[in-house]
């Protein structure tokens, strides 16, 4: 009797392993979510973004696909909803922070993407190799937005901090694209330089200034 409990019991587990590992794991969800983005089945890809953190809370890469894929279908307001729910769940999730800060400028909340940028930059430092990539992403898109502006003299702050980066990182092609932006913004901007004279108490771009120095 024994001997037919344990083949029993035994079964039972063979059985709810076989449950398991058919189960496919949030980046399996979210890699054939992307492949129904790329066939254009955009329906299909948000059900499996939506499995995937419905599977598990804290799938990063579910949120970011689904937030970047409501954003390309011109749904900001739910991009927003939804890459906000990735980022109180995943604090540390800066691909995130970033969608979300382009989210919100397209949507118009000027202060609040410049806030994500803000987190973005102070979290990092130029020794963080993976880190790197991704700030001067954001650095980048600051200083797109700045210049839809006209806001020259923050746009040569975020191109300096830019150009601190790709020193230090010895990317000559990024060092030359940035010097060469910062010598035109230098002439443009003139005597409203952030580096010797800040022309607003904003904080972002005080910051800017100082790591510019």
């Amino acid at each position: 009797m024994m001997r037919v409990g344990a083949v029993m019991a035994i079964g039972v587990a063979l059985v709810a392993s076989n449950v398991w590992a058919d189960t496919p794991s949030c980046e399996e969800l979210v890699r054939q979510g992307r492949a129904y983005e790329a066939s254009s089945d955009q329906d299909r890809a948000l059900a499996r973004y939506g499995e995937a953190v419905q599977l598990d809370g804290s799938c990063g890469s579910g949120y970011l696909a689904m937030g970047e894929l409501r954003a390309r279908m011109g749904e900001g307001r739910e991009a927003e909803r939804v890459l906000s729910a990735g980022l109180e769940r995943v604090p540390r999730m800066r691909e995130a922070r970033l969608s979300r800060a382009r989210v919100r400028r397209a949507m118009g909340m000027r202060t609040d993407a410049e806030d994500d940028i803000r987190a973005l930059v102070d979290d990092a430092t130029s020794e963080e190799d993976t880190a790197r990539p991704l700030t001067i992403a954001a650095l980048r898109a600051v200083a797109g937005w700045y210049e839809e502006d006209r806001a020259r003299p923050a746009e040569l702050a975020a191109w300096r901090r830019i150009l601190f980066m790709a020193t230090r990182a010895e990317d000559v092609t990024l060092t030359h694209e940035a010097t060469a932006m910062v010598r035109a913004l230098t002439i443009v901007v003139g005597i409203a330089d952030p580096v010797t004279a800040p022309a607003r108490r904003d904080q972002f771009r005080l910051m800017l200034a100082r790591v510019a120095r």
